[in-house]
């Protein structure tokens, strides 16, 4: 494969398509996608690292920075099988080229799949992305259709990823779920300050100079985070900090 995201666009469209036209038809594509998806960990990941970092907002583009390096590098490393591969390349869709999607998701596979040596396409993609890493956007919740998928998408990377969710990690999964707003807050505080601990200690017996300032600039983020009204997009980017430290 050599554009996820030009692929998971073209297949998208060819359901939006389906649900317009044919309904049959659209659940039966949408059951082989979410399947292809929860049974393959690296495109799981994929499709999530995807969404995560066009809907993250950062206030700090030093922060952005950061999250975009770790993802790209984290994106690149994953390995498809090639099999599942041709599952996907195998699912209904458009024939949509890279000129017709969203700009930054092709942004994001000339960052993760491409080979070709040209630094300033690379730099160009890299900058359309961190603007929009810093701008602010006015969506701030997932599509209430699709939550469902979401979060078994985010419980199976989770637990592929990190092994068995926390306590904390649970209850607020299912607090979304239930759309129980108090506890989802009291969860995702939970989450925030067990991570804010964590690092606190760590740096404790910190003597590498670089180490500290990348802690100290995640703990910063966890803090701004617990400001801010929880959304799942903002719960997996907690997660996903997990990395950092």
């Amino acid at each position: 494969m050599s554009n996820f995201g030009l692929l998971n666009e073209q297949i998208l469209t060819s359901l939006e398509k389906k649900y317009a036209e044919d309904k049959k038809g659209f659940s039966k594509g949408l059951s082989s996608f979410v399947k292809t998806l929860k049974e393959s960990a690296p495109y799981n990941d994929l499709y999530t690292h995807y969404n995560l970092i066009l809907e993250t907002y950062f206030e700090d583009a030093n922060y952005a920075r950061d999250y975009l390096d770790q993802s790209i590098d984290y994106l690149r490393s994953v390995e498809l099988d090639p099999k599942v591969t041709k599952l996907m390349e195998g699912l209904d869709r458009t024939n949509l080229t890279v000129k017709d999607i969203d700009p930054h998701v092709a942004a994001l596979d000339t960052l993760v799949f491409s080979n070709k040596r040209n630094i300033k396409e690379h730099v160009e993609a890299k900058q359309l992305l961190l603007k929009k890493l810093t701008t602010e956007s006015k969506k701030t919740t997932v599509d209430p259709k699709l939550q469902g998928v979401f979060l078994d998408l985010l419980e199976s990377k989770l637990k592929t990823k990190w092994g068995s969710l926390t306590e904390s990690e649970v209850k607020a999964a299912e607090a979304f779920s239930d759309n129980n707003e108090a506890g989802v807050l009291d969860n995702y505080t939970n989450i925030i300050n067990d991570n804010v601990s964590i690092i606190e200690e760590q740096l404790k017996g910190e003597t590498n100079t670089e180490v500290c300032d990348k802690l100290s600039r995640t703990k910063d983020m966890l803090l701004e985070m617990k400001d801010k009204k929880p959304t799942l997009v903002s719960l997996e980017k907690l997660f996903s900090l997990k990395e950092v430290f």
